[in-house]
């Protein structure tokens, strides 16, 4: 998994990729595949950040996916 941040034109910040290491019944694979996969995370957020995408590979499945959300706005 990677995440990366954007002030909405340009690119601020990425992480590294991150593992973990996941094995899965089939049945709770194919139900995670379906239902999705808790998953709670800190993001520390830039200041400037107007959004945040996450990216995710799985080597098993070889499946790629992303999801961009609006940043929280600032307290």
């Amino acid at each position: 998994m990677i995440y990366a941040q954007y002030d909405g034109r340009n690119l601020l910040g990425a992480t590294q990729p991150m593992t973990f290491n996941l094995k899965l019944p089939k049945q709770q694979l194919v139900d995670a595949a379906k239902e999705g996969l808790p998953f709670d995370q800190e993001v520390a957020m830039d200041p400037r950040a107007k959004s945040v995408r996450f990216l995710l590979y799985d080597r098993g499945t070889r499946f790629l996916g992303s999801v961009t959300l609006p940043a929280p706005a600032a307290k």
